[in-house]
């Protein structure tokens, strides 16, 4: 009898559990959906804390999120849209005075059922990174992108002769040189394409040197290509890791050397040629065919105009549909010769000149026949004056802007899209917009404009754009005029803040700085009545600000300090009562931000990358804040 009351009570517990749990999602289906509300609140500032981190992954650092942290986000975005309906449900029956019990109970499982969901989600979204390096970058996928490119017959027989320089051994150092705007960036990267193609070389490294050798900023470069990352300080430790690199690669790398304008020593970087010939081979692109003769180029190519037939070719392309009238016809083909066979002068000017009226055709005849010479080395005078035209023929001022904002960064930069609408914002550029959403869309098509008018040239991902070097020289000498006083030392390789002449100072709008190796600031207070925006970005050399130094700098509305080792922000902040754009991203060492207190009109506030300590005491700066980005 003990027994088989034993046995019954045993049966009658584990009966009574799964009657008690059901019994309790009838009755207890308000605490349920109330648990689950305060359950995804906590899950909801977790999804925020993680997008903040992906988001910040993608735009900072241009890495790729991982699958299951993306996986993650969508299976809270679907809870987010379960929550909704099951509160939807319970509003309905809210004010219901019975008990409707297949109703109740069918929430109150759900309610439960997400709970559980919920924890387990919560548990999982704790990521310790949310990215991972993406592919190293591919000079085949991106910096080999040639926009609109047109194989010319002049072409063919260069591209001919370098590609079998590119199969014999003795042959490991290759010149091309040409005027600017003649095509040698272009036609490089269609040859480096083909070889790869071909399996001539199996790895492409292109690297844009400029006037000013860094031999660091060179040696990342091809470091980041090859997939690599060098840590070391000095020169010569990094060369001696990427030459280890080079000489135990079992892919041929072909390094293309854009735009040299004096001898590099090879060695220095990495590379020793000969010795290195069955591994590596070097080309270079220049504008003087003493540079390939000093860099003891085996192979020395010099890159002439375009025939008259293949400039008139390439023009029409351009110009599109006024070639049809006769008269107009005639004017463009005078208009054609003007531009010197030169590629970059036909397909700018011919642009710009597309639907254009017969008076604009004879007007810009007469201004090209009368054109002077200028002072950009290594360019034809035709070359400057179409890019000059193409910029007076853009339609807005917003859009000369734009493309003058362009110029502020260095040589070759991928100018990131997002960085140059919060620019124009901060300058109050962009009027009529109340989002920044609706100010990046507006950004964008004027950068599209300008890429079809051949001004700009696709960046190496959807988010940049890049200006041809030749355009930029003249972008900076267009706003270095009086009329918008820009002074450009970008990416110039000082070390110290620059000698700028009085008259300068008084009438300067727009200096950059950036990407120096600048690395103390002049003590005294900068007298800068009129500037508007400062950049002093990837400067990583500068500690401090001297406290005084923005004291007579009150017209400013843009400042870049992004990149920089600052510790602190001086007492002058405070007198920026203008600013509405400051960008702090990456200063990695930055700990106090309390002088920012009195920037009543910021906008615009980045911050990812900084370990602040010291805060402002008031909110008064986040009155108009429209952006701010920390993590």
């Amino acid at each position: 009898m003990y027994f088989l009351s034993s046995i019954t009570s045993v049966i009658f517990d584990h009966a009574w559990d799964p009657i008690r749990r059901h019994f309790g999602y009838l009755i207890s289906y308000k605490r349920n959906i109330n648990k689950l509300e305060r359950k995804f609140d906590e899950l909801d500032d977790l999804r925020k804390d993680v997008q903040e981190r992906v988001d910040a992954a993608k735009r900072e650092r241009l890495e790729e999120v991982k699958n299951v942290v993306q996986t993650w986000l969508k299976k809270v975005d679907k809870m987010e849209e379960d929550v909704k309906k099951i509160k939807e449900k319970a509003a309905v029956i809210s004010n219901k005075h019975f008990l409707h019990i297949g109703l109740h109970y069918k929430l109150g499982k759900e309610a439960a059922d997400h709970i559980k969901t919920t924890d387990d989600l919560i548990r999982k979204g704790k990521f310790d990174s949310v990215s991972h390096k993406g592919p190293s970058l591919s000079a085949t996928d991106s910096q080999l992108f040639n926009e609109d490119y047109v194989n010319f017959d002049s072409r063919k027989a260069h591209v001919k002769k370098i590609l079998e320089a590119l199969k014999n051994e003795v042959v490991h150092s290759i010149g091309l040189c040409g005027m600017g705007g003649v095509g040698k960036t272009t036609l490089v990267k269609d040859i480096a394409k083909q070889a790869k193609e071909q399996s001539l070389i199996g790895e492409v490294v292109m690297v844009t040197i400029s006037q000013n050798i860094d031999l660091k900023r060179i040696q990342t470069v091809i470091a980041e290509s090859l997939g690599m990352k060098l840590e070391e300080e000095s020169v010569e430790a990094r060369a001696f890791k990427l030459e280890r690199r080079f000489r135990g690669t079992e892919k041929k790398v072909m390094v293309i050397l854009d735009d040299l304008w004096e001898r590099l020593n090879l060695s220095d970087v990495g590379i020793q040629l000969p010795e290195m010939a069955a591994t590596c081979k070097v080309m270079i692109t220049t504008r003087n065919n003493y540079v390939c003769e000093r860099m003891s180029c085996r192979e020395i190519i010099e890159l002439k105009i375009l025939s008259d037939e293949e400039s008139w070719n390439l023009f029409k392309s351009r110009a599109g549909d006024a070639m049809e009238s006769p008269t107009i016809r005639k004017l463009a083909q005078k208009v054609a010769r003007e531009c010197a066979g030169l590629p970059l002068a036909l397909v700018v000017l011919g642009t710009a000149l597309k639907d254009k009226s017969f008076e604009t055709w004879d007007a810009v005849l007469m201004r090209l026949k009368r054109s002077k010479e200028v002072d950009l080395p290594g360019v034809r005078k035709q070359v400057i004056q179409s890019i000059k035209l193409s910029f007076d023929f853009l339609e807005t001022e917003v859009a000369k802007y734009c493309f003058l904002h362009c110029c502020l960064y260095p040589e070759d930069w991928d100018i990131r899209k997002e960085e140059l609408m919060h620019m124009m914002v901060g300058m109050d550029l962009l009027l009529d917009v109340e989002t920044l959403n609706e100010a990046q869309s507006r950004v964008d098509l004027l950068l599209d404009q300008l890429k079809a008018c051949g001004l700009l040239l696709r960046g190496s991902g959807k988010d940049f754009v890049k200006m041809h070097d030749v355009v930029r020289d003249v972008a900076i000498q267009i706003g270095g005029a009086a009329d918008h006083a820009f002074y450009v030392r970008a990416g110039q390789g000082l070390k110290e803040w620059p000698r700028i002449v009085k008259m300068e100072m008084q009438n300067c709008r727009q200096l950059s700085l950036m990407n120096n190796g600048i690395k103390d600031l002049p003590p005294d207070p900068m007298q800068y009545p009129k500037l508007e925006m400062l950049i002093l970005s990837h400067n990583w050399l500068l500690l401090s600000i001297p406290e005084m130094f923005f004291l007579y700098i009150g017209s400013l509305m843009v400042l870049d300090l992004s990149f920089t080792g600052i510790e602190s922000l001086p007492e002058s902040f405070s007198c920026l009562t203008n600013l509405r754009v400051l960008n702090l991203v990456g200063c990695l060492s930055l700990k106090d931000i309390s002088h920012i207190n009195g920037l009543r009109r910021l906008e615009i506030l980045s911050m990812f990358g900084c370990q602040v300590s010291i805060v402002p005491k008031g909110v008064g700066w986040t009155q108009n804040l429209r952006f701010f980005f920390f993590g």
